[in-house]
């Protein structure tokens, strides 16, 4: 009889659990639970309010009326307290943007492809309007950034640039610097009374993204190569072009980089080309 006991819950509770596994009950349960719950929750509250209202209330009204200017005072304060934090916190915040500075060393501005050049020139032998004909170029600046406040993380750069009188446009950064090399020449003697000889050597550009890959530590300079494209005439491209620079943190913090105006670093010796490599 034992065994046909066991055997009759077991039997019994695995229809139990056959039948909680159908979803059909739910919505049922659900609601009969929601309106279970909102009864309790109701009386729960109403018996605070009552015990509130009936031992509180003549106490705070008597506090009131004595103590009105100072609880006034202190429910001003906590209000005014956060919002002076948050306006101290803002103006830190921005002054970081400052805490960057760059000494632009030298700036070249080149057609981003070596042929460029050549299709300018048959171009206008054709008749074109170059004044409307726009075409690709790259800005490429070697800068030495110090950074004065925290030490950050380089995600990456943005810049802008105005070119002329017209307004600031976002310019796209180009992370490899490979188009480009810098070509060295150097005058040496040719020896047997023959002169000089011009002797050219390239080697690539020091590129600032890779330098900064490990974060700008505090009181630490840099010192590289950065490379921005956009489009242009050719007479635009001709005439002063300015340039704001912003670095990006990996928390997507954006740092203002202020120039500082001072030429007192030397340009890398040689002069920006096209590489011989692509």
């Amino acid at each position: 009889m034992t065994d046909s006991f066991s055997e009759t819950i077991e039997a019994w509770w695995n229809e139990l659990l056959h039948g909680l596994q159908k979803y059909w009950w739910g919505p049922v349960v659900g609601v009969l639970l929601t309106i279970v719950w909102g009864t309790v929750e109701h009386r729960f509250y109403a018996a605070i309010n009552n015990h509130i209202d009936s031992h509180w209330a003549s106490y705070l009204a008597g506090v009131l009326g004595s103590s009105g200017i100072r609880i006034a005072v202190v429910a001003m304060l906590t209000i005014a307290v956060p919002v002076v934090i948050i306006v101290i916190h803002a103006y830190i915040t921005t002054g970081r943007t400052e805490d960057i500075t760059a000494e632009f060393i030298q700036s070249q501005l080149l057609p981003n492809d070596w042929t460029l050049p050549m299709a300018m020139q048959a171009m206008e032998i054709a008749g074109a309007d170059m004044k409307k004909e726009t075409f690709s170029f790259d800005l490429i600046h070697e800068i030495y950034v110090v950074n004065r406040g925290r030490d950050i993380t380089l995600k990456s750069l943005r810049a802008e640039a105005q070119i002329g009188s017209d307004s600031w446009e976002a310019l796209e950064q180009i992370r490899d610097l490979g188009d480009y090399e810098l070509v060295i020449e150097r005058k040496e003697p040719g020896g047997a009374g023959r002169g000089f000889i011009v002797k050219t050597t390239r080697r690539a550009l020091d590129n600032f993204m890779d330098k900064t890959a490990n974060g700008l530590k505090s009181r630490m300079g840099y010192r590289g190569f950065v490379r921005f494209r956009f489009n242009a005439t050719k007479g635009q491209a001709e005439g002063k072009i300015n340039t704001k620079l912003w670095i990006i943190d990996a928390l997507g913090e954006e740092h203002k980089v202020m120039a500082t105006g001072a030429k007192d670093i030397e340009p890398s010796d040689g002069s920006i080309g096209y590489s011989l490599n692509r």
